[in-house]
């Protein structure tokens, strides 16, 4: 299996598991990115384009922030600054995995139309979702919402996640 399927099929377990308000399950895909970096460490050629890593300094420079915090003890809650460093690494890692994998134009035109259709089915979901589940995700499970869009808890998720796609 190619690292970039695995990928998008990881992207698209978070997408489809972002409804789940415990933490444990963004553990789950934040595990898989990191087992996914590991196994590109390991496989992948080293890539000598540089403008893709000077992309990722916005992403770095917030690890690297929140890291300063941690050991200067600067932050005002030591839990939560924790779990943001892990958020943003996990953030940095699929940014840093998808530059391994995807250099190639064929590799990158392939997981493209791969995103864009699990992102249209994503979105058609969602409108079904809102004039038929009366607030249920996938129909079964309750979320005290009168309404839902798919899995997007927040109407303003799903309209980010569209702009995104398109």
């Amino acid at each position: 299996m190619k690292k970039s399927t695995v990928l998008l099929v990881i992207l698209v377990f978070g997408l489809l598991t972002l409804w789940v308000e415990t933490a444990w399950m963004w553990a789950i895909e934040q595990v898989a990115l990191f087992l996914l970096a590991g196994w590109c460490v390991l496989t992948c050629s080293p890539v000598r384009d540089r403008r893709g890593a000077q992309r990722m300094l916005p992403l770095a420079g917030v690890v690297v922030l929140c890291g300063v915090q941690l050991v200067a003890h600067s932050t005002v809650d030591r839990w939560e600054t924790t779990a943001q460093l892990y958020t943003w690494l996990a953030w940095l890692v699929a940014c840093c995995v998808s530059f391994l994998t995807l250099n190639d134009e064929s590799d990158r035109a392939s997981f493209l139309e791969k995103a864009q259709v699990a992102g249209v089915a994503i979105a058609v979901l969602a409108i079904l979702h809102r004039t038929t589940s009366h607030g249920r995700v996938f129909w079964i499970f309750e979320t005290g919402r009168k309404t839902v869009m798919g899995v997007f808890p927040y109407e303003n998720q799903y309209a980010a996640f569209i702009l995104l796609l398109l």
